[in-house]
């Protein structure tokens, strides 16, 4: 059986709105059932006639029995109310509505279970009653005699009939009579010669009839029938009028039907030609469930006096295989039978008995496609297809397979609004009507996943997976449930069918031609004219097809539904993987099956048994389905004779499939008057079908390509399939997709819109219609089809909708949606443009201004890439104005949504699309009078321009797309094409000779102010200031400018980066006045402690001018402010203020610094200024002359100004009062008048003793800061001192202010614990000793001071040993020697003996003797100078004494006596060594005398002489001494001659090593040659002068006549060109030959240069003028070949070319040069030669880059200053490649520790040792980044190579290989002119970069060394070419 046709649902009927009634009721106590049929599922349908016909839906649901649902199936459906009754008891399935005869409204008929009949009143708008005092509640039951149950009800216009358990039927005159008015009630019974029409009661009967089945009121011929079925299968008719029985016939009953009853009665529409009419009853079985079977039978009709109705006897039976019955309608020659599983229609006048019957498919079959629930395996199949495509990918399967599943559930006819919110429900999520209601298409989908995701608690594939199929199963049997079948709807005028279900209505329609060829080739083929397929005469091109087709619907099969659904879903979703990639990959799975863990990973779930048996199912499958194809295709192929035959028939069956063009310019009515619902589903129906037989052909003909081989497909078989087939096959499925998006796809949501947008909408016009369908964007019902239908009927101004008159048979719906899809691919055939571009954009505006942008998007990008398809992408820029419409388009739908909850990369992204797409269109052919046709939708003005794109036009649409991205808060895109129209202003504004001006007067200096202007807000807002600072500058309307300027002031305070205009990175061209005083104003008026600070803003800012006074000046007057109002702060704050006055009085002091002294001032405070200094003078001097004198400044200076003096002095105070206030002691600053000696004592007591020797050290000098530093000392000594330090504190308490709560006493407490004082005196030792060691230097007796006070203090203290060792570390060197400058062991003697210390004197005496006998031979002539010999005798002889006295007083007498005998021997045997010692001395003296006499011409004629006289050992101690001492002066004599005149301290210097390799010796810096720079942080040099060339033109002899060519090549890299340019011009010129210009080539293989393309030829030519010849090119005459190679070494001598180059040059005429390389040596020689000028003048004067090489150089090396801020701009450039390191022997050569070449490791180490920050900016000539460089990156961050800096444009140029001979001269001149340069690879590239940098003045060059230790002097590293001045430079430059 063949369907015919199928269910198109009305996209929206399942979300009505209803209007809420309830009916009152005045009857209670009553049962729910029992009277009446219980509540089942029902409707019905009446039709109601007029001038807009239409019928009335009643419905009652068995989940709801107590409401009755009515609505108009209008025009206006599905978006009309309708209205929703409630009733207080449960409804029995019966409900009849019917118009008033007037129109006016409408009657209601229905029944309760309970027995209580209604009769209402409904207004004609459905939306009340008309008056609840007509509203009729009648309890039935009153009125039955014998209380038998009502079986069926029928109704009529002031009748309602009850059929009854017993056979009766009552009427009752409802709403035509009152209740008690005669004949309200009446009975059709029969009764033998009694009268009928009885009243009820009247009479008791028995049964004569069964009970009443069913009850039907037919009119026929004006009169109304009621026909009467009853149980026992009699048939009665009575006329309701007269109450008279007009027929009783017993029914046949079917024989073949056992038990069979009659159940329900039909009746159809008369026939007018022989009055009969079709009667139908369903006969169900008694004996078996579900058996039944309709019989329709023939009621003739015989008009006279009376109606006399018989029943013919031919009878047409209709059994019901499967399904139930549950609706029937009868036509005159149809009847239509709608069951459970399908509708279906017979003809009865079909006397054939193989009778023809047409199914149609309900709904629920599509569903159960879209949801793969139509098989078991259907959705495995999915799981399985999707993971073998993405098999490389898998985190992009769930993704996808979420996409395919969301987008199947909102598929139109899928969705349903009960069915998804009972699903809902399942998983707990409730939601009233309203929210419900409310939820997008986004939100539904966010819903959606959150409960698929959290069921499935893992987010991998198969849970994902498991969860959406769960999800789709339960929404399948909601809708199922939901949704069933209720009744049907025939109108036989226009033979429409119609379907009424539960919650929604649809229609049937036909089956298009390839629905019926597809479904026909599982049946019987026919011919193809039944399916429209006339296309072939032969029979055999008809077989091929059928053949063809069969093979197609295998392949489909095999793949099943999701095949189709994946490729739909790669063509309009989102995802990672094209459309184009999906055909290979299924036809790999055909070939291949699924991958080998796509499937297990699914069946894995199920388990290993059912797992390997769905594998083995699988694989038997495809290998039955390889077999079955390949004997198909070998059949098909035999039957064809030939590929190509099959191939034409396939060609022409493609034809079919194209959407047909229709011409619709009369039609266009019938096209937008039908139902949009049914239009837009059932074209989504077809389109679908047609897409899919599409992909199927292009999967067969794919297929055939895969196994060509294996069926004898021919290489040209296979071009066309590729050329012609598969092109043309792509174009219709893309066109049918298309339709199918637009059908499928759900409108997007409007964008949120502001209260002025809003308002807007509120107008009085013509779009109210317009704005009450815009309420329906973003439901899932609401497609872009259906916008797109609106949208056309909208805007032709054709309102009219669906009227029942008009609906659409199933025939009519196929051909309106082939119009439908005509109208969308090809537009209306009266256009003169038909193209597809043209018709995208057409669809893209409507879209646009609906706000479709993804639509919009999608659509234009499927065009677009089909133009590129079809012809050249030049040519579809260059004819039409299509392409520059589309690119427009799109560039609008992009910057809309960027609105649409975009950001970061992906807003980013789509500005930037949107950019160039704006830039496209106007650049485009045609642009200007396209994109004007746009004026009403675009906002684009007609101006007149033509098609020509001129400036003018580019000028005015560049500001329009401006203003569109300011609109949009896009500032990127608007500063860009403010750009572009500035750029086409200046296009603009070229002269007066006839070039296009801009069509507005303004001037050009408005408009480039306002664009500029325009610029600096959109940069501004971008916080790209400096771009907004160069719109500033670059605006040249002053006005605006400098409203700008201050605009730019105000922001980038409020953002905090007000310090980019102070800090020099800004140029203040014609600026820098405006800005200070705005800068100034702001600081006036501001907080002092705002943050950013002005007056630090002002500091900077005056700074980076080199204004230093200025900037002094502002951070005083900020110092000054601060003094004054920290008065105003609280102590918290007070802290703070210091320190930033600190902080202010340091900036002032070091900005002064940079003055010159002369003038390092700064003026007082401005007259009137509230915070004036009375400590400093009112006025500065009066000025009386013109100018002044340094002197004079100097004096003015000196008494009226501060100065940096001053200055110092506050800062010092104002640190001290800073740190007493952290301590919590307050100290009032009093001024700088006096020195503060009251401060010194607070911070000493406060143990602020930095701060205190830091005033000292500024207000006191000399004698009076060594008394100063003394006291400190003493003091601190005193806190050492446990037994005194309590007292000592306590006595200066006095100075001190009372203490509060918060201020530290300074006192110590009574009872405080002894550990503590011991801890506080340990704590005191150590910043004794500190600070005596960091101070004795400026007074050298303070170890004195300090050990006298401790001892003072306490005379039995022990000095600590670190004090004792102060005394004697000065004497360690002197053999024993006490005596010496303090502190010296002979103080610390003196000390012990005055302070009773005896023992420790004579231990300190004889260690010092001891020292001095037993000193080392080596030292003996020290020991035996007088410098050695002094110890303090007088302070012995008083310590003798003092022993003595002690002895003599009785007091410890053993003590001193044992400390006098060690004196004594002690003493004695020191005398002796001291004669021995002179008698030595004296003859020494006497020899050196003589020697200096003799050698030293300064002392002739001078003699000396000595007498010394000898004692024996009796002798006074002092005598002795003295004449020691005599003769010792003698001794010192001699030997200061001999030191002054023969002692030469010898100057060493390292001995010569190679230049080619690294020195790891010291190298000596040389005075006045290199200094250390004073200005810059770390080992920075300051470059030396330039020098100047030694070589001269008036040196040289003039040129002869040349006398032949020397050519040569520039080779190996810029470090060879410099000598191979010398060595050929020394050559040429010794020759007197022309030099040749040279080429370039690099070490590959036919990388060869022009000279001109690397060097200045202009350059070289001029400086060689006068020295040597110099041509472009050899003569024609001379040919390469004739040319003599000669080689000759760098560095070539005269003697050289005289011996082995010029006698070759006689006989060859003309030469090439080739210079080889004996030795890099670059040193000076001694020999000088006629020939060095030459050679200098060709080394270092005629080289010089061409102007763009030299420009990108340039541009690199400010790149690099740049990025050295923090090192004022300065960098080092690093030789070091990694590939010659790697190939290079790095160690050190021979006996030398010298190396080779650094890595970066061994670099970044040196670096580091030798002083430079990790904030260095490095540049290194390895040519791209290599991982072995990372370690010197972790070091040096800022490290770059030439893929970092080179700008962006020339790398395509100059980075366009690893070995490019242009990037090593880049290194080299960037190695030349670099701060510093560093060679890690010894070498020629090293010599040559030294000698450039030697001429230029640029002489720091670090030769790398393996430091040992932490650090180093940078000077030690200077490359021996410079700290010796040995390179050849030296030679040539003074």
């Amino acid at each position: 059986m063949m369907v015919a046709g199928m269910e198109v649902p009305v996209i929206g009927s399942d979300s009505m709105k209803w209007i809420d009634l309830t009916i009152p009721s005045s009857i209670y106590h009553l049962g729910d059932g029992g009277f009446a049929p219980l509540t089942v599922d029902s409707a019905s349908a009446t039709y109601i006639d007029g001038d807009g016909p239409f019928y009335l839906i009643c419905r009652i649901h068995m989940g709801q029995p107590n409401v009755l649902e009515i609505f108009k199936l209008s025009q206006d459906f599905p978006h009309n109310t309708g209205l929703r009754l409630s009733f207080a008891h449960p409804l029995s399935p019966f409900a009849f509505v019917s118009a008033h005869p007037t129109k006016s409204h409408y009657l209601l008929y229905t029944v309760t279970v309970s027995g209580i009949a209604y009769f209402i009143k409904l207004s004609k708008d459905l939306t009340s009653f008309c008056s609840m005092d007509e509203l009729i509640e009648l309890d039935v039951r009153a009125y039955s005699n014998c209380n038998e149950p009502i079986t069926c009800m029928a109704a009529n216009p002031g009748c309602l009939l009850l059929g009854r358990n017993d056979g009766s039927v009552t009427c009752f005159q409802l709403g035509s009579l009152h209740q008690t008015a005669p004949g309200f009630v009446s009975e059709l019974r029969d009764d033998s010669g009694v009268s009928l029409g009885r009243f009820w009661g009247f009479m008791s009967r028995g049964r004569v009839v069964g009970a009443v089945q069913d009850l039907i009121i037919k009119e026929f011929l004006g009169k109304r029938v009621v026909f009467v079925l009853h149980h026992d299968g009699i048939l009665r008719a009575w006329d309701l009028l007269s109450r008279n029985r007009i027929l009783s016939h017993v029914m046949a009953v079917p024989t073949s039907l056992e038990g069979a009853t009659p159940a329900r009665l039909w009746l159809g529409d008369s026939n007018n030609d022989s009055n009969i009419v079709p009667l139908a009853i369903l006969y169900k079985s008694t004996l078996e469930v579900g058996v039944e079977m309709i019989y329709v039978y023939s009621l003739c009709c015989c008009t006279g006096d009376r109606i006399i109705l018989s029943v013919d006897s031919s009878v047409k039976n209709f059994p019901l295989d499967e399904g139930g019955c549950i609706d029937v309608k009868l036509t005159s020659d149809k009847i239509w039978i709608l069951k459970d599983n399908g509708l279906a229609s017979h003809h009865l006048s079909n006397s054939s008995t193989m009778e023809e019957v047409h199914c149609y498919a309900l709904h629920e079959e599509f569903i159960a496609d879209q949801l793969l629930q139509s098989s078991e395996h259907a959705s495995d199949d999915l799981i399985s297809i999707t993971s073998s495509i993405f098999s490389s990918g898998k985190d992009q399967i769930v993704p996808f397979v979420s996409s395919i599943f969301f987008r199947r559930l909102l598929h139109p006819g899928v969705y349903h609004n009960i069915a998804l919110r009972a699903t809902f429900l399942d998983y707990s999520k409730h939601w009233t009507d309203n929210e419900f209601q409310s939820l997008t298409v986004d939100g539904l989908k966010k819903e959606i996943l959150s409960i698929v995701e959290h069921e499935s608690m893992v987010e991998s594939p198969i849970p994902i997976f498991q969860g959406w199929k769960n999800f789709c199963c339960r929404y399948f049997q909601y809708w199922c449930k939901k949704n069933a079948p209720s009744a049907l709807i025939i109108e036989s005028t226009s033979g429409a069918v119609g379907l009424i279900r539960k919650h929604s209505v649809s229609f049937f329609r036909s089956l298009e031609n390839t629905e019926l060829l597809i479904d026909g080739l599982s049946e019987d083929l026919g011919n193809l004219g039944s399916f429209g397929l006339d296309l072939f005469d032969d029979k055999s091109d008809r077989m091929i097809l059928f053949e063809v087709l069969r093979c197609v619907i295998n392949i489909s099969q095999q793949l099943g539904k999701p095949a189709s659904f994946v490729f739909y879903e790669s063509f309009v979703g989102r995802q990672s993987i094209s459309s184009d990639e999906i055909i290979p990959r299924l036809v790999k799975i055909l070939g291949t099956g699924y991958g080998p863990s796509t499937r297990a990973g699914y069946l894995s779930g199920l388990g290993s048994d059912v797992s390997l048996e769905r594998e083995q199912i699988d694989h038997i499958n495809l290998r039955k389905f390889s077999v079955d194809m390949l004997l198909s295709l070998h059949d098909l192929c035999k039957k064809a004779a030939s590929w190509k035959k099959i191939l034409d028939v396939i060609e022409s069956y493609l034809q079919f499939l194209v959407p047909k063009k229709i011409s619709q310019n009369s039609d266009v009515e019938t096209l937008f008057c039908i139902n949009k619902s049914i239009l837009v589903h059932a074209s989504c129906q077809i389109a679908k079908v047609m897409f899919e037989s599409a992909l199927d052909i292009l999967l067969f003909v794919s297929y055939l390509m895969s196994i060509g081989a294996q069926i004898n497909l021919m290489h040209d078989d296979i071009t066309r399939i590729q050329v012609d087939l598969v092109p043309m096959i792509e174009e219709i499925i893309s066109e049918w997709l298309i339709i199918l998006f637009f059908c499928t796809t759900p409108s997007e949501s409007p964008a949120n819109e502001d209260f002025s947008s809003q308002l807007s909408l509120l107008q009085i016009d013509n779009k109210i219609n317009k704005r009450s369908w815009r309420e329906k964007l973003g439901k899932c019902d609401f497609t872009l089809a259906s916008l797109l239908l609106l949208n056309n009927q909208s805007s032709s101004g054709y309102e009219r909708h669906l009227s029942l008159g008009c609906l659409l048979n199933p025939h009519e719906i196929i051909t309106s949606v082939q119009k439908f899809a005509s109208w969308i691919v090809w537009g209306n055939t009266e256009e003169v443009s038909s193209s597809f571009l043209r018709r995208s954009t057409e669809i893209a505006m409507v879209l646009l201004r609906n706000g479709q942008y993804d639509a919009v998007e999608y659509l234009l990008a499927i065009a677009e890439a089909n133009v590129r398809k079809e012809r050249n992408f030049r040519s579809v820029q260059d004819t039409s104005g299509d392409w520059c419409l589309l690119q427009h388009l799109l560039g609008c739908c992009l910057v809309a949504q960027t609105q649409h909850g975009l950001h970061g990369i992906l807003k980013g992204r789509k500005v930037g699309e949107a950019v160039s797409c704006f830039f496209r269109a106007a650049s485009g052919e045609g642009a200007a009078q396209a994109l004007q046709s746009l004026s009403d939708e675009a906002g684009l003005l007609y101006l007149g321009f033509n098609g020509h794109v001129s400036a003018a036009w580019k000028l005015h649409y560049y500001q329009w797309v401006m203003q569109l991205f300011e609109q949009y808060n896009i500032s990127d895109g608007a500063c860009q094409f403010a750009l572009a129209a500035l750029e086409q202003v200046d296009e603009l504004d070229l002269g007066n000779d006839g070039v296009e001006r801009d069509s507005s007067n303004e001037s050009t200096t408005i408009i480039k102010g306002r664009l500029w202007a325009n610029v600096f807000k959109f940069t501004l807002d971008l916080n790209l200031l400096n771009d907004a600072y160069c719109a500033i500058i670059s605006n040249p309307d002053e006005e605006s400018k400098y409203i700008c300027l201050r605009r730019f002031i105000i922001v980038l305070y409020e953002c905090g980066a007000i310090k980019i205009l102070c800090n020099g990175q800004l140029p203040l061209i014609g600026l820098a006045d405006k800005v200070e005083r705005e800068l100034a104003w702001k600081a006036e008026r501001t907080d002092i402690l705002a943050k950013p600070n002005p007056y630090k803003l002002l500091y900077a800012f005056e700074i980076h001018r080199h204004n230093w006074r200025k900037a002094a000046s502002y951070m005083y007057l900020y110092s000054a402010r601060l003094r004054t109002d920290a008065v105003l702060k609280d102590q918290q704050h007070m802290s703070i203020t210091l320190q930033e006055r600190m902080n202010a009085l340091s900036a002032a002091i070091n900005a002064l610094h940079l003055v010159h002294p002369a003038y390092a001032w700064i003026d007082p405070l401005p007259e009137g200024y509230p915070l004036r200094n009375d400590h400093y003078p009112r006025k500065k001097a009066k000025m009386t002359g013109k100018e002044q004198s340094v002197n004079d400044v100097s004096t003015q200076r000196q008494h009226f100004c501060i100065d940096i003096k001053k200055l110092e002095y506050e800062i010092v105070l104002t640190t001290a009062e800073y740190l007493l206030s952290l301590a919590n002691v307050k100290w009032t600053y009093s001024g700088i008048d006096k020195a503060p000696s009251d401060l010194v004592e607070l911070l000493v007591l406060t143990n602020l003793y930095d701060m205190a020797f830091s005033v000292i050290l500024k207000f006191w000098k000399d004698s009076e800061l060594k008394r100063e530093m003394e006291k400190i000392f003493s003091t601190i000594a005193l806190k050492c001192c446990p037994s005194t330090f309590s007292s000592s504190r306590a006595r200066p308490h006095s100075l001190l202010l009372t203490s509060s709560k918060d201020e530290v006493v300074l006192h110590s407490s009574p009872d405080m614990e002894l550990t503590n004082e011991q801890a506080k005196a340990n704590c005191h030792w150590e910043t004794l000793e500190h600070y005596l060691e960091k101070y004795k230097y400026i007074h050298a007796r303070l170890p004195v001071v300090v050990a006298e006070t401790l001892l003072r203090t306490d005379p039995h203290i022990e000095l600590p040993l670190w004090l004792v060792k102060m005394f004697k570390e000065n004497q360690r060197e002197s053999s024993g020697r006490m005596a010496g400058p303090d502190p010296s062991p002979a103080s610390l003697f003196r000390l012990y003996v005055d302070y009773g210390r005896y023992t420790e004197a004579t231990n300190l005496f004889l260690e010092y003797v001891e020292v001095f006998a037993s000193t080392r031979p080596v030292d003996i002539i020290n020991r035996k100078r007088p410098s050695a010999v002094w110890f303090p005798y007088n302070t012995v002889e008083r310590l003798w004494c003092q022993l003595e006295g002690l002895i003599s007083s009785g007091h410890m007498v053993d003590q001193c006596d044992k400390l006098k005998r060690l004196l004594y021997g002690s003493l004695l045997n020191h005398l002796k060594q001291l004669k021995v010692d002179s008698d030595d001395a004296v003859s020494y003296f006497l020899q050196q005398a003589e020697e200096n006499l003799t050698t030293s011409k300064s002392f002739s004629g001078q003699s000396v002489g000595a007498n010394f006289g000898r004692e024996r050992m009796g002798f006074d101690l002092r005598q002795v001494v003295a004449g020691i001492l005599t003769v010792t002066m003698f001794v010192m004599l001699g030997q200061m001659i001999k030191r002054d005149h023969f002692d030469s301290v010898q100057e060493k210097l390292p001995g010569e090593a190679e230049d080619v390799q690294f020195d790891s010796t010291n190298i000596i810096e040389r005075d006045g040659f290199v200094q250390l720079s004073k200005r810059s942080r770390g080992p920075w040099m300051e470059d030396s002068q330039e020098l100047k060339p030694c070589w001269t033109r008036t040196a040289l002899d003039e040129i002869g006549q040349p006398r032949g060519y020397v050519t040569f090549s520039l080779t190996n890299g810029p470090e060879y060109h410099v000598s191979q340019i010398a060595d050929a011009v020394v050559v040429a010129r010794y020759l007197a030959a022309t030099l040749v210009l040279p080429d370039v080539r690099g070490s590959k293989p036919g990388d060869e240069r022009n000279f001109e393309d690397i060097y200045d030829v202009e350059k070289f030519m001029k400086s060689l003028d006068g020295v040597v010849k110099v041509a472009k090119e050899l003569p024609d005459e001379i040919s390469i070949r004739d040319l003599a190679a000669v080689k000759v070494p760098n560095r070539v001598t005269e003697d050289h070319i005289e011996e082995n180059v010029e006698p070759i040059f006689k006989s060859k005429g003309n030469i090439r040069l080739a210079t080889y390389f004996p030795t890099v040596n670059m040193r000076k020689t001694a020999q000088k030669s006629s020939a060095d000028s030459v050679a200098c003048l060709g080394m270092f004067g005629t080289l010089e880059l061409q102007p763009e090489v030299n420009e990108v150089v340039d541009s690199m090396i400010e790149r690099l200053r740049t990025l050295s801020r923090k090192s004022d701009g300065q960098f080092i450039a690093v030789d070091l490649r990694v590939d010659i390191i790697k190939n290079k022997n790095c160690r050190g050569s021979g006996s030398t520790i010298a190396k080779s070449c650094y890595d970066a490791q061994e670099i970044a180490l040196f670096l580091r040792k030798v002083g430079f920050g990790t904030d260095t900016t490095i540049y290194l000539t390895q040519s791209r980044w290599d991982n072995s460089l990372s370690v010197l990156k972790d070091i040096f961050p800022k490290t770059y190579t030439k893929e970092n800096i080179m700008p962006e444009e020339k790398k395509g140029k100059f980075l366009e290989s690893e070995d490019s001979e242009v990037e090593k001269v880049i290194d080299f001149y960037i190695c030349s002119k670099s701060d510093v340069f560093v060679p890690a690879i010894s070498g020629l590239f090293y010599a040559n970069v030294a000698g450039k940098r030697i001429a230029s003045g640029k002489p720091q060059i670090l030769v790398p060394a393996d430091i040992p230790g932490t650090g180093a002097m940078v000077t030690n590293y200077l490359s021996p070419y410079v700290a010796k001045k040995n390179h050849l430079a030296y030679s040539c430059f003074c």
